[in-house]
C-alpha cells in the first residue's frame, strides 16, 4: 500500500518549492526548469495543494477512498469505453513519473487513430520540454 510517510508529509507541507523541485528532477532529469518552475510554484501557495497532492498518490493506484461525490463517475471509469475519436499521446522516455512502460501496449483500447510517440530525451512535460516537436506532432493528428 502507498503511504505517505510522516517525514514526506512535513516535507510537502513545509517546502513546497524544494519538495516540487526534487519531483521534477526526476521526473524530467537533465532538463532546465528554472523558467518555467517559478510560474508553477504560484500554484503550490494554495492552502489546500499539500492536502490534495499527498492524497492524489494513494487515491490514483486506489489505496484511498476519493470523494464521495465522484464515486459514480469512478465507477464508470474502472470499465473504461473504447476511445473512438483519434487521440495522440506524447509520453517522454525519460519521464520517472509516468514510466513509458505505463503507456506501452494500449492499443486496443482504441477504435479511432491512435498514436503513441515516444520522445527521446524528453522526461514528464514534453510541451515545456520539447514544444516544437509537441507543436509539430499535434498538427500531424489535426491534419490527417
Amino acid at each position: 500500500m502507498v503511504r505517505p510517510t510522516a517525514r514526506g508529509r512535513r516535507a510537502v507541507e513545509r517546502d513546497r518549492r524544494g519538495f516540487s523541485r526534487y519531483l521534477w528532477r526526476s521526473w524530467s532529469p537533465g532538463w532546465d526548469f528554472t523558467e518555467g518552475f517559478d510560474q508553477a510554484a504560484t500554484a503550490w501557495d494554495n492552502t489546500d495543494w499539500a492536502e490534495i497532492s499527498v492524497h492524489a498518490c494513494p487515491h490514483r493506484w486506489g489505496e484511498a477512498p476519493g470523494d464521495p461525490a465522484y464515486q459514480a463517475i469512478e465507477d464508470r471509469l474502472a470499465d473504461p469505453a473504447p476511445v473512438r475519436v483519434p487521440c495522440l499521446v506524447l509520453h517522454g522516455e525519460r519521464d520517472g513519473d509516468n514510466l513509458p512502460r505505463t503507456t506501452g501496449g494500449k492499443d486496443d483500447l482504441f477504435t479511432g487513430h491512435y498514436e503513441r510517440v515516444l520522445m527521446p530525451g524528453v522526461g514528464h512535460f514534453p510541451p515545456r520540454e520539447a514544444p516544437q516537436a509537441t507543436a509539430e506532432a499535434i498538427l500531424r493528428l489535426v491534419n490527417g
